[in-house]
């Protein structure tokens, strides 16, 4: 099994047509696009498919064309975290709705000076997490593994 080195496979390039499409034509447009852009994942990113592919068809026994239907589902809705993560963070759009279950016990934490640990597994974004959690008006640190390619890096710290 191949290990994963921490980087994107999106060059520079993509992130910043990504943020002009945010920008100017909004997420759902983006969202189209990025259908082409998890089709070309989906065809030509083999070492990563098949690991998904073992994983559909091997674990959850799919016949083989849910099973790629699956794999295609998998980078698209990746993609889309990424672009949710991006127009959250720089404000491009508010239109996203989220539920903060079981907010008064982080308030409660707050108010009391006790502190806490969120754990999660990873499934969602701490990036938007911390940027929502700013409303808490706390100090609050997010330990997790962030070696993300740094020219993708000090481009979308320079945009958010």
């Amino acid at each position: 099994m191949s290990s994963w080195k921490g980087k994107t496979q999106g060059s520079l390039w993509g992130h910043k047509l990504f943020v002009f499409f945010l920008k100017y034509f909004g997420i759902r447009f983006s969202y189209f696009i990025l259908r082409f852009v998890a089709l070309y994942y989906f065809i030509f990113s083999r070492e990563s498919s098949k690991y998904s592919f073992y994983y559909f068809n091997k674990i959850h026994k799919y016949l083989l064309l849910k099973t790629y239907m699956k794999i295609y589902q998998n980078y698209y809705v990746f993609g889309q975290t990424i672009l949710d993560k991006i127009a959250v963070m720089a404000g491009f759009i508010k239109s996203f709705t989220y539920d903060f279950e079981g907010e008064h016990h982080l308030t409660n934490m707050v108010t009391n000076k006790t502190g806490g640990i969120l754990i999660s597994a990873h499934v969602g974004n701490w990036e938007i997490a911390g940027h929502l959690l700013k409303r808490l008006d706390t100090k609050i640190n997010i330990v997790m593994y962030h070696e993300e390619y740094q020219k993708i890096k000090v481009y979308l710290q320079h945009v958010i």
